[in-house]
């Protein structure tokens, strides 16, 4: 396809904006946070049942959970300003981080029920920062790893097809948790 003709693809300087705006209307930032933090527990505690079983820490697995991460901000968020991605970067760090420090206290406890105790009796505070001092830079490489998925992941990306819709409905359409 030539330039000439990917060209009539392009949106006008007017449509842009009014893109920009309808997308802006829909954002949730709120909603992006919950489902963020939310996929961050759920992703620190699969790496933590991951580790248990296979009695390895799997460094790929913080890369997956920045992805989980970023997904839902996406969803949720609707984000098209970088903020989204700084969240989302943020909730995935602290994850991974809660993820290491809830893998130690399942290796250390002696049952699922024991984990609590473990977590707030055991390691207390100077334990978690313990354990976190005690990464590896490997650990520290897969960390960033999982920030920057998240980060690029989290905003909210429009094609040209949905672009064209949003601008012939020419209004947000509703709530941005059911779009």
């Amino acid at each position: 396809m030539t330039a000439e003709q990917h060209g009539s693809e392009r949106l006008s300087q007017s449509e842009a904006e009014r893109l920009r705006e309808i997308l802006q209307s829909q954002e949730n930032t709120t909603a992006g946070f919950v489902a963020g933090a939310l996929a961050a527990v759920i992703g620190a505690v699969a790496w933590a049942i991951l580790v248990v079983v296979t009695e390895l820490q799997i460094g790929i697995v913080a890369i997956g959970i920045g992805a989980l991460v970023g997904f839902a901000v996406a969803r949720f968020g609707k984000g098209i300003d970088k903020s989204f991605g700084i969240m989302a970067g943020v909730l995935a760090l602290l994850g991974v981080a809660f993820g290491n420090v809830l893998g130690v206290a399942a290796f250390a406890a002696d049952g699922i029920a024991e984990i609590p105790n473990v977590l707030f009796d055991r390691l207390g505070p100077g334990g978690w920062v313990e354990v976190l001092t005690a990464l590896q830079p490997l650990d520290f490489l897969f960390y960033g790893f999982a920030a920057y998925y998240a980060f690029q992941s989290a905003q909210r990306r429009v094609g040209m097809v949905e672009a064209r819709q949003l601008l012939a409905d020419g209004s947000s359409g509703g709530s941005p948790l059911l779009r």
